[in-house]
């Protein structure tokens, strides 16, 4: 069989039909009275530059800036480099390592079944919880939804249908947007405060009833804005805002004359629009009473992503005026230094904090403003620090249930900056203050990545792959169809370290001070060698203590188990990526497949829970230039490796699949335009057609030349192609 199969083959492992998925409501703590709303909002992709009040020549975000000047500001807060790692930081108060979200695709997106979400934290507490928008975890594959995972009420948009389809509540819904993306948002925000609405008005139907039991509610918010649409839908990346309002900002001399690309003038005019969205619920909270008992958190996913287009200095500098190096990604403070706010009954309004602070507070946090006792909840030990002593300082009997849980500190003296208070870290606890934050890049976790397992079948640990000296895999270095390199290049290479004023970069070894709320890692703020090397040793051992922490997780590094038989659903996506054991160095990762199976004995296999006892249907989905013989096996691994599970033994022929795609285009007069179209058509179709036809058609596709003349015509060929 050649190199060029691609081919999905089905080796299952059968893990224990008990267990399942994990058990979301145990006995909720003990009721209290008037207990607060809690709004948690994560807008994906706008960088600490990406709002009004850092960059207000480009940028219009006047809610958001309202809601900013009226809130507590932690202007030292640290996301993840991507946006899966970092929804698994919020949703579960964990570092994204330990939970198995390493990447933010690659079957490394989800987070094992044993983590509790804030929607089961907060449900087991007597919470109503809801959810809408970007959801942390593929939705490919069964068992991972927010439906199954604490969250009463849920509606996840996804990336890949033109029109906004919902699911709410596992069942798909149309919105009515007539096939754009351009409205989604706001359809998303009508149910949120149709949402909202129905609580509020429950909740004073109690109150005039004296009725003790009220129900308050947990909402996850997590609009796709400013996120890029995916490429192969929209003919390349678009950030979606509406029609006139992309029109008015094109129009403005101040945009079209900056001299930036277009995509980055989509990208302001898609942070007014979410702005608008967002200003609907600020609106409705206020005008609704329910902002006098809820609280609302507001942050972003990551920094800023660029686009190639608009890396060059022009862009750079007008899309972060702060500075800062990096994107979306990386470990330089561009991708990982962002903004959070929080508004609600008793934070100070108009106040700057300065306490390092990171995603894993958020659930604490709030577990914390809702009297959730750490003790009489069910969830694994979290990373994170409750902020409540920052936000409630005259109340604070903080309970962090966290490894590094605090009580309060007291006292600040507040300075002006930028129409705020800034009052410094006066008010941080002592765990706060000399708190280290680590940030694992994710590019030294390579996609096809595939660690040794144990007769158990879980990750082996040790081994080389997960050892600070010798771990690792940088992606750019391994090519598809190319072996891992071994051993790697050890995770201090990985990995970047916060420390009060500090930050130690691993990979060069260099210290930078950050003060005046300058966050550069450049020349002028790197410390001395000496000063650095004496300066990184408590930083690099705090990483390497991290990173032994995160190894010893009985579920880090595991791919997730996949589920069979749950639920209404009628079919069950196995999917190639989310295989625990592949043949390393042959079988490599597609996008939705894998590719490689290219020698006697190359295989992959999956860990799958069955729910439902049944007869089941195994369909292969796959494309070969070839035939060539398979064995599917299904059962207890060690009967499938002594040959004694079912097994099916088969020749599947080679199955060719075609698309049409256009290879060339030609701006010109007919004289010019005709012949290099034949000739064109002469030299390629020949090669392609016998192939594919009958199996896909030539198609003739019509696309404008932009031109000032005319007369000046287009020739595009459209041809089919053989894949892969």
């Amino acid at each position: 069989m050649n190199s060029k199969a691609c081919l999905w083959a089905l080796l299952l492992m059968l893990s224990s039909v008990a267990g399942g998925v994990r058990s979301l409501r145990p006995a909720a703590v003990a009721q209290q009275k008037q207990r607060p709303n809690v709004i948690v909002i994560v807008t994906d992709d706008q960088g600490w530059d990406d709002i009004g009040m850092h960059n207000p020549k480009y940028v219009k975000t006047p809610n958001i800036d309202r809601f900013i000047k009226g809130s507590t500001l932690f202007d030292n807060f640290y996301t993840t480099p991507q946006c899966a790692q970092s929804r698994a930081a919020v949703l579960l108060g964990r570092h994204h390592a330990r939970t198995g979200t390493m990447l933010v695709s690659s079957g490394w997106d989800l987070s094992n079944p044993a983590e509790a979400t804030a929607g089961a934290v907060m449900a087991e507490a007597g919470y109503a919880t809801a959810l809408f928008g970007k959801w942390a975890h593929s939705s490919q594959v069964q068992g991972y939804e927010p439906w199954l995972a604490g969250f009463d009420e849920s509606y996840v948009r996804s990336k890949y249908e033109p029109d906004l389809l919902l699911r709410h509540n596992g069942k798909y819904e149309l919105t009515g947007t007539n096939g754009t993306y351009r409205f989604a948002e706001q359809a998303l925000m009508s149910r949120v405060i149709n949402y909202a609405a129905r609580h509020a008005k429950s909740s004073r139907q109690q109150r005039q009833q004296q009725d003790t039991a009220h129900k308050p509610f947990f909402m996850y918010y997590a609009p796709r804005a400013i996120h890029t649409s995916p490429a192969k839908l929209f003919g390349g990346p678009q950030r979606f805002s509406p029609p006139d309002m992309l029109a008015r900002y094109m129009a403005d001399p101040k945009y079209s004359r900056a001299g930036v690309a277009n995509t980055t003038v989509q990208a302001w005019a898609a942070l007014e629009y979410m702005d608008e969205v967002l200003g609907r619920l600020f609106d409705y909270l206020k005008t609704s009473g329910l902002d006098k008992s809820t609280y609302v958190m507001l942050m972003s996913d990551n920094g800023a992503a660029m686009l190639p287009n608009e890396r060059s200095t022009v862009d750079r500098l007008k899309r972060i005026p702060s500075g800062m190096l990096g994107e979306k990604s990386d470990i330089w403070e561009g991708s990982i230094r962002n903004f959070l706010a929080v508004r609600g009954p008793g934070v100070a309004r108009g106040v700057i904090d300065s306490t390092l602070t990171d995603l894993t507070d958020i659930l604490p946090t709030i577990a914390d403003l809702a009297g959730i006792d750490p003790a009489a909840s069910t969830h694994l030990p979290w990373d994170g620090i409750s902020l409540k002593n920052l936000l409630l300082p005259r109340t604070s009997a903080s309970r962090p249930g966290s490894r590094t849980a605090s009580k309060g500190a007291g006292g600040a003296r507040a300075t002006a900056r930028q129409g705020l208070m800034h009052r410094g870290t006066r008010l941080a606890s002592a765990a706060q203050l000399d708190r280290f934050l680590v940030t694992l890049s994710p590019s030294c976790w390579h996609a096809n990545v595939v660690p040794d397992l144990g007769p158990d079948r879980q990750v082996l640990k040790p081994q080389p792959l997960l050892r600070w000296e010798t771990g690792a895999v940088v992606r750019k270095a391994v090519q598809p169809g190319q072996r891992l390199p071994s051993p790697g290049p050890g995770l201090s290479r990985c990995v970047a370290v916060r420390h009060k004023d500090l930050k130690w970069i691993g990979s060069t070894g260099k210290v930078y001070r950050f003060t005046g709320g300058k966050h550069i890692e450049l020349p002028q703020y790197e410390l001395p060698r000496g000063e650095a090397a004496k300066a990184a040793v408590p930083m690099a051992a705090a990483a390497r203590s991290w990173w032994r922490s995160v190894v010893s997780e009985p579920y880090s590094f595991q791919k997730a188990s996949l589920f069979v038989g749950l639920g209404d659903g009628s079919v069950s996506n196995i999917m190639a990526m989310y295989a625990h054991e592949r043949t390393p160095g042959n079988i490599t990762l597609l996008e939705r497949g894998a590719v490689g199976f290219v020698s006697p004995g190359d295989r992959m296999c999956w860990s799958v829970k069955v729910m439902s006892r049944d007869v089941y249907d195994v369909v292969i989905m796959y494309t070969s230039a070839v035939a060539a013989t398979f064995k599917l096996a299904i059962g207890q691994y060690d009967a499938i490796g002594a040959g004694s599970a079912p097994s099916i033994t088969t020749r599947l022929p080679a199955v060719v699949r075609c698309r049409t795609a256009c290879r060339t285009a030609c701006c010109g007069t007919l004289p010019y335009c005709l012949p290099y179209c034949l000739l064109w058509y002469a030299a390629v179709l020949p090669a392609v057609l016998p192939a594919c036809l009958p199996a896909a058609a030539v198609l003739p596709a019509v696309v404008r030349c932009r031109t000032r003349k005319p007369y000046l015509l287009l020739c595009t060929v459209c041809h089919a192609v053989l894949l892969p």
